[in-house]
């Protein structure tokens, strides 16, 4: 996310059909009647951004019907290289074709950091009007040759494809503006850790490993495996199953995708990790129509509601299927799969959000003013799968992490017993921490941690713990704790 989506995918390749088609753009640039009384900056210069795209968009029609004409008068058997290739269609039970991954790229330096805003989509723009202009200049003297047609033809095509990539930036910059304006504390904590991960790179700086290493832990590094993903000790290594529901009748495809899952979640030292996958076909008839005999499911290529059709599936298992204008990892237990080639490496990728694995890199921004905001993106591990879904690796420290994940609700209760029905506050303080250890933004084991160090008299780091509930709980809206914690920070050590 990858590049800069959530995926990390080449952006321009899956935003518009992903965003756009969720209605992203109407909600971020409000629907008519319905603008507030004073519209945030980043509307009010996005709209001006969409007039310059317009413009731009009209402007290449003409073109194209002033080169088309053209065509027809002096080099007819042009006209079909001048027509871009139709668009892939999407829709239910249409399948990728599942290609090799590229040759991995050494890493020679860590990822730069990436931003986008209006004023760079603005530039997008301005480039492309001067390459349309000096195209149209160039046909207006082309005097019927035909090289000069058919260069005309390839030129117009190029400029297509990267039109295409500036709609797609118009898109990513709707979305992420008015996400920002959303929930910007969450993005002030990432753009704080982002501009502490790149003076590390500089100059490493003690406060500056520690804001990192705890924001990394509480996000990028944080796993959330769900409860049907189980692990179990064989030999000399560990079983990660995976119980998966699929609608796929394609039998040769869905052996493909398990075998390729299979290849790429595994890893080796003195131990072995792999990822084993029970698959069940649930027939589209069945998912749709167990309860009526006369309905029908959709047909192939319908368009469907993804967020309906996911909640069809049985409980308790991930779920693969069909459908998407990109593929990609949704309802929180979903990949969805678009019929757009599928290197390995992409479903290796969002397996790993099936297994409970975030994103590798952060989001942040810089506020621009009346240009709205520069979002800004950071790769924190491009040798990451989870980071860099093109040729990213899985490792040990993904199953170490997973396990430790595994562990910890059975830890919580174990320390919610010790601390509530034995009164023994000192025995659940080390395993509080210990859930804290495999997930760091465990607000409950926060919270329960403070209170049990205060019990043990160890005033000076529940001070600490206090600190942090209280960050999260106005982070989340949780009043009552908020108001707890600020009470507990207001009242004087003992001395």
């Amino acid at each position: 996310m990858l590049m800069p989506t959530p995926c990390r995918t080449p952006w321009f390749a899956v935003i518009a059909a992903t965003f756009a088609a969720a209605g992203v753009h109407a909600q971020a640039s409000g629907a008519p009647g319905s603008a507030p009384a004073v519209q945030a900056p980043y509307i009010t210069r996005g709209r001006e951004v969409e007039a310059l795209q317009r413009v731009l968009g009209e402007r290449v029609t003409r073109f194209h019907d002033a080169l088309a004409a053209e065509l027809r008068r002096s080099a007819p058997d042009l006209l079909p290289k001048l027509e871009p290739p139709p668009a892939i269609v999407t829709g239910y039970q249409l399948l990728p074709r599942i290609t090799p991954s590229p040759a991995p790229q050494p890493q020679t330096a860590p990822a730069p950091l990436v931003s986008y805003s209006w004023r760079w989509s603005e530039t997008l723009m301005d480039q492309e009007t001067a390459a349309v202009g000096r195209l149209e200049a160039t046909l207006a003297a082309a005097s019927a040759r035909r090289s000069t047609l058919d260069s005309l033809t390839t030129s117009y095509r190029a400029l297509v494809d990267r039109k295409r990539g500036v709609d797609a930036d118009v898109h990513y910059n709707w979305l992420w503006q008015s996400e920002i304006t959303r929930v910007r504390p969450v993005f002030d904590r990432n753009s704080a850790i982002m501009d502490a991960i790149l003076r590390l790179r500089s100059a490493r700086v003690a406060s500056d490993s520690a804001l990192v290493a705890e924001g990394l832990a509480s996000d990028v590094s944080r796993v959330d495996p769900p409860a049907y993903v189980t692990a179990e000790r064989r030999g000399d290594g560990w079983v990660i199953t995976v119980p998966i529901v699929t609608d796929i009748q394609d039998t040769a495809f869905v052996a493909e995708f398990k075998r390729v899952i299979v290849a790429g979640w595994r890893a080796r030292d003195s131990v072995s990790y792999q990822v084993a996958l029970d698959v069940r076909v649930v027939p589209p008839a069945e998912l749709y129509c167990a309860a009526s005999a006369s309905c029908s499911p959709p047909a192939r290529g319908a368009q469907i509601n993804m967020g309906a059709h996911i909640a069809r599936f049985p409980q308790g298992a991930a779920v693969l299927t069909t459908g998407a204008g990109s593929t990609h990892f949704e309802g929180g237990r979903a990949v969805v799969l678009s019929p757009h080639d599928a290197p390995h490496h992409l479903f290796v990728h969002e397996f790993g959000h099936v297994l409970g694995f975030r994103d590798a890199y952060l989001r942040g921004y810089r506020d621009a003013g009346n240009d709205g905001f520069v979002v800004t993106e950071l790769v924190v591990d491009a040798r990451d799968v989870m980071g860099n879904s093109r040729d990213g690796s899985v490792n040990v420290s993904h199953f170490e992490r997973l396990l430790r994940a595994k562990e910890a609700p059975a830890v919580m209760r174990a320390a919610l017993t010790a601390f509530y029905e034995r009164a023994n506050a000192a025995e659940a303080v080390p395993l509080f921490r210990k859930v804290l250890a495999a997930q760091p933004n465990h607000y409950g084991a926060m919270y329960q941690l403070a209170k049990a160090l205060d019990l043990t008299g160890e005033r000076v780091e529940s001070t600490q713990w206090w600190t942090r509930v209280l960050a999260e709980a106005r982070l989340v809206g949780d009043t009552v704790t908020a108001k707890q914690a600020s009470q507990r920070l207001a009242t004087p050590s003992p001395r």
